[in-house]
This record gives C-alpha cells, sequence and structure tokens, in this order.
C-alpha cells in the first residue's frame, strides 16, 4: 500500500488484487434472442418480487407465435422458464421501448409506473403486475430523472420543463417560469428540487446556473453565480451526499458541493486534484466515483466525515477502469469496469479498500440490479449477443479455509454424493447452475442426488471452520 498525506486529506492507493479466488461464475438467465446479436436487455428494475426490463427478441425464438413482437416488457423471477414477454404493449414489430421505471415509496401507491410507446407517442404506463392492469394513464410525455420529493415524483420532460406527478395527473410545476433545464438532471435535498437551467428573465446576466424549486413557495431561485457573468458552469454528474449536492463544473475540470445556499456553494479543496468526476455512487457513507489524478480514470472513494480520499483501483501501465453501474448488495459494491488487458467492462466488485474482478469471460457488462440477493445484468460471452445474466454471491468462496479438509467423492456422481472432513458439518445446501437452492441439510455427510437432473451444480458445506464451495457433476 502506497500512502500520501495532504493535510487535511489522506489519500491511499490500493492496488486491486486480481484474480480473486472464487468458484461461482456468472449465469446465462436466458438465450431470449438466439445467436450473435442478443436481446440488448435494459432499464432493469425489480418490483414485487419479479425483475422487470426492456428486451427484443429478435427472431420471435421465446416469444409467442414464434414471431418477433419488437422491443417489448420482459418480466423475470430468475430461471429461464420465468423469464418471458410480459406484455406486447405495440402490437407489431416495431416496439413500445419501455424506459424509465419509477414508482412510488411510503405514499400507498403501490404501483409500477414507466413510459412506453403504444404507437401515438411516448406515454406514462402503469402497472399491478399483471398484463391486463398494465395500461397508459392518458399522459403523453416524455420522462427523465423522475425524483420522489414528499408525495410528488418530479421529472425533466420532452420540452425541458420541470414536471410534476400525483399518480394520476402530470402537469408543470406551479410557479413555471419557463425554465430551460439541461444535462438531463435533477435531485432533492431539504424539501427542494435543484436542477441546472436557465430562464429567459435570468440568462442573459447568469447564463445556465444551479437553480433550486420550492414547492411551498412555488418558486425558482438561483443557487449561485458559478460562471462569470452570462458564463454558464456546466453543472453536472449531480448526487446528494452529506447533507450537500456534489457535482462537477467546467466540462469535469472541477469538484464542487452545495447545502443550497450561495454561501455553501464552494469547490470541493480535498478533491481538487481530480477531474473527470463521473459515475458517483454513495455507499456506507462514502462517495464512490470514477476520476483522473492523471494516472487514468479510477475508482476513488471520498468520506467527508474524516476528510479520507482513497484511490481504490491503479490499472498497470495507468490504463483506465472506468468504473460504473453501481448497486449495493450486503458488504459489497458491484459495478462494472475495465481491466488491463482488453477494453471491454467486466464485473467487478470492491469493499471499500480493495477491487476484486469477478469474471472475465464476459463483456459489455452493464444494467447492474440487485434482485433475489443476486446481482443481474447485461452482458456477452460473445457467441450470445448481450443477454441477462445473473451472479449469486452466496457461492463466491471467500473466506480462509482450507478446502483440502473437505472432499466429496465421487465426482462426477450419479447417485449417492460423500462428504468427507474431520469437521464438524453444520449444513449442506446444493445449488443449481441458476442459483437456486434446490437441498438443505444439517449434519449430513451424504446426499442422494438421482432425483436431479444430469448437468453441473454447486455444493456449499458450513463446517465449524468455515465453509467451501465444491463444484459437482451429476450424471
Amino acid at each position: 500500500m502506497k500512502s500520501r498525506i495532504n493535510f487535511k486529506t489522506s489519500i491511499c492507493r490500493i492496488i486491486f488484487v486480481i484474480p480473486l479466488m472464487f468458484l461461482a461464475q456468472p449465469t446465462l438467465v436466458k438465450d431470449i434472442t438466439q445467436g450473435y446479436y442478443g436481446s440488448l436487455p435494459i432499464n432493469l428494475f425489480t418490483y414485487n418480487e419479479l425483475l422487470y426490463f426492456s428486451a427484443e427478441d429478435s427472431y420471435g425464438t421465446n416469444s409467442p407465435g414464434g414471431i418477433s413482437y419488437g422491443r417489448e416488457l420482459w418480466v423475470s423471477d430468475g430461471t429461464p422458464e420465468g423469464t418471458v414477454l410480459f406484455k406486447d404493449i405495440n402490437p407489431g414489430y416495431e416496439g413500445s421501448w419501455p424506459n424509465t421505471f419509477f414508482r412510488f415509496y411510503d405514499t400507498g401507491d403501490n404501483s409500477l409506473y414507466f413510459v412506453a410507446n403504444s404507437g401515438s407517442g411516448a406515454e406514462i404506463f402503469t402497472t399491478n403486475g399483471t398484463e391486463s392492469a398494465t395500461n397508459p394513464i392518458g399522459i403523453i410525455g416524455v420522462v427523465k430523472s423522475p425524483v420522489q420529493l414528499n408525495s410528488l415524483i418530479y421529472f425533466i420532460t420532452s420540452n425541458n420543463k420541470l414536471y410534476q406527478f400525483d399518480g394520476t395527473i402530470s402537469q408543470a410545476v406551479t410557479g413555471s417560469v419557463n425554465e430551460f433545464i439541461q444535462h438531463d438532471q435533477i435531485v432533492a435535498l431539504n424539501g427542494m428540487i435543484y436542477a441546472y437551467l436557465n430562464t429567459p428573465s435570468d440568462i442573459g446576466t447568469y447564463g445556465t446556473e444551479l437553480y433550486s424549486y420550492n414547492p411551498t413557495t412555488n418558486t425558482f431561485q438561483l443557487v449561485k453565480n458559478i460562471g462569470a457573468g452570462p458564463m454558464s458552469s456546466e453543472v453536472n454528474r449531480m448526487v446528494v451526499y452529506a447533507s450537500n449536492i456534489y457535482f462537477t463544473i467546467l466540462s469535469e475540470s472541477q469538484i464542487w458541493k452545495s447545502d443550497g445556499t450561495e454561501q455553501g456553494t464552494q469547490p470541493v479543496t480535498e478533491l481538487a486534484s481530480l477531474s473527470g468526476f463521473n459515475n458517483p455512487f454513495v455507499w456506507n457513507s462514502t462517495l464512490y466515483f470514477e476520476a483522473n489524478d492523471g494516472t487514468g480514470f479510477q475508482l476513488w472513494a471520498y468520506a467527508e466525515s474524516t476528510n479520507s480520499l482513497i484511490n481504490i483501483s491503479q490499472l498497470d501501465g495507468g490504463a483506465n477502469h472506468n468504473p460504473s453501474g453501481f448497486v449495493a448488495l450486503d458488504d459489497w459494491l458491484y459495478y462494472s469496469a475495465k481491466d488491463s488487458y482488453d477494453n471491454n467492462k467486466h464485473l467487478w466488485r470492491t469493499n471499500g479498500t480493495e477491487t476484486f474482478q469477478l469474471d472475465n469471460t464476459l463483456f459489455n457488462v452493464s444494467n447492474l440490479t440487485v434482485f433475489n440477493q443476486k446481482i443481474y445484468f447485461r452482458g456477452s460471452n460473445g457467441s450470445n449477443g448481450d443477454e441477462l445474466y445473473v451472479f449469486d454471491p452466496i457461492l463466491l468462496s471467500v473466506e480462509p479455509f482450507n478446502t483440502q479438509k473437505v472432499s466429496v467423492y465421487p465426482n462426477p456422481v450419479s447417485k449417492t454424493l460423500f462428504i468427507s472432513t474431520q469437521d464438524d458439518i453444520q449444513e449442506v445446501l446444493l445449488y443449481n447452475m441458476h442459483g437456486q437452492q434446490i437441498f438443505i441439510n444439517s449434519n449430513t455427510r451424504f446426499i442422494d442426488v438421482s432425483q436431479y437432473s444430469q448437468g453441473a451444480y454447486f455444493l456449499k458445506i458450513m463446517t465449524s471452520k468455515g465453509h467451501v464451495v465444491k463444484r459437482i457433476l451429476i450424471k
């Protein structure tokens, strides 16, 4: 580990460890579009214990009637047979292109909302998880960057204005000043909505700057004229962290923060050595993001409470890591990034101090989401095209444990599998290649596998000394 102390800020560069010793590998959930092109799943969203997403079965192989419906709404329970076309919203081959899934929280409204085109333009749809109740609600328009504040969803519409939505009615916010929002992003902080915008009355004086909208007074207010006079500051990449909004200005060359006041909108001096601030994500009271200190675009972590800045990744030869698509599960932060060997995005994770590459056989990894305590994502193995994959962390053995103390035999096996160890066995679990648990027992040293189909499985053995995962083959 190298360390560099800079007064208030402690900066540590930690070279990532690769490869991580693991037995689990990501598995294909379903080859929806068989062949090179793939179904290109995007907009993965968990709702009512199912995974919804947009995909295209180009050849109709897995669609009703064996025909292509274009890009439509699909749903998955995590199994191949449970991954199906949910509804043909726009009849024909053009598809409805579902996007921007969102819902209300803590309001009693349990519906899922999204935008799709049924043939008459973009509309807001709602569903309760049944095909018959998946319908447009009569609101035409694009929805960008939906953010809930109290009991309303605020978003940017196609004319770059600020709108509000209560589950039934969508309309321009009261007090609209013909604002023009740029960079397709809004955030909520302390009961206010913040956006990078301009107004006809102010653009000649301030240009495009950071503004707040107060739903209580129905007023827009300039936060600070960061640029000189009418020169725009290019506020971008906003994220709420530690009671502030962190963002980049001037084509990502500086990192600032704001508490919503003019006086509290200042450069972050602890991050002054970095540029290219991108893909910010808050996890465990720490801000994770991509940035460049002159050695390539790497993964960084910043804790405001201690002014500590950590360079978590550092690829060989100054190669760019380009981390993005962060999702948190248990004690790990999962993401997509490059390694030193190619220019493709693979699956990685970090514990906040080190990074681990989980797989190098899949590329184009993106659209990560957490579903059923697993990581689902879009990826390609080079022959199937971009499809839906799953990674199950429970099958990843990372505990210090002497695996030679546990053996299983015979392997391959057709009937009875025996477990040999001198340690006390606490639990034995068997998983199929889709990560589904199909067997669990305590204190057993043998398993009858004759009831299971031929193929590969993972056997997790919990003992008093730790756990180990064994890959077995049933013949």
